[in-house]
């Protein structure tokens, strides 16, 4: 397992074995789940983004879910989808990093957890993007590469009719033992909507449930990556 990995890791395995005020404390710090994850509504300012996902749900780059990855079922993924030349979705990234940005001078300016307040100098964004229908949905899992992690949602499905949990994303620790239920991190659920961008510590674990719909769920992730030399 490389370092990065560990760090990841890290956070959840204290949240089994805390012990005491003290350790209690420390993972209080580092889980913030009132301040994390960000939600910002109303990202771009558009409700419908219909031109761009008719795009996306056509693109030749789209693949079902590789196995590697945490997306099970019914969906498709768009590998470095930052990368491929679509101009709604470079005006989209130009906004995340505005907001990343931001997020970084909340962080100067607050008390935050070591593992986030350390800003790196350098960084790429990798990206992909999720097509998910019906029982598509991602298990627990974090992004160990990343310092800051995101997703923003072009379109979800109307989901009045669905049980509570469909197409919720949760996040909490990572799935070390045979429950990840821990009073030491509370998990935390948000419906999605179009046009919200979700940021988090990229060690949060977290998780989607299956919409249960035939109308897609048309997200981009991303991963904020320091640079080795930053």
């Amino acid at each position: 397992m490389q370092n990065g990995q560990w760090n990841a890791v890290l956070p959840s395995a204290l949240a089994y074995t805390a012990r005491g005020d003290e350790h209690n404390g420390l993972i209080r710090e580092l889980v913030e789940v009132d301040q994390y994850p960000v939600c910002i509504q109303n990202f771009t300012g558009s409700a419908t983004h219909d031109k761009l996902c008719e795009t996306l749900l056509n693109h030749k780059a789209r693949s079902n879910f590789p196995t590697i990855y945490a997306g099970k079922g019914s969906g498709q993924r768009i590998d470095r989808i930052s990368d491929i030349g679509i101009d709604p979705v470079t005006e989209i990234f130009e906004r995340i990093k505005i907001e990343v940005g931001n997020f970084g001078q909340l962080l100067a300016d607050n008390v935050a957890p070591p593992a986030v307040s350390n800003i790196p100098e350098n960084a790429t964004i990798e990206s992909w993007g999720n097509i998910c229908v019906d029982d598509g949905h991602e298990d627990w899992h974090c992004h160990p590469a990343g310092w800051l992690s995101g997703v923003y949602y072009l379109d979800v499905p109307e989901l009045s009719d669905k049980p509570d949990l469909a197409g919720q994303i949760e996040f909490g620790p990572l799935m070390l033992d045979t429950d990840n239920t821990l009073d030491t991190w509370p998990k935390k659920r948000i419906r999605p909507e179009a046009d919200m961008l979700l940021l988090f510590p990229s060690y949060f674990g977290h998780r989607t449930y299956p919409t249960g719909s035939n109308y897609p769920r048309i997200s981009i992730a991303f991963d904020i990556v320091p640079n080795s030399n930053g």
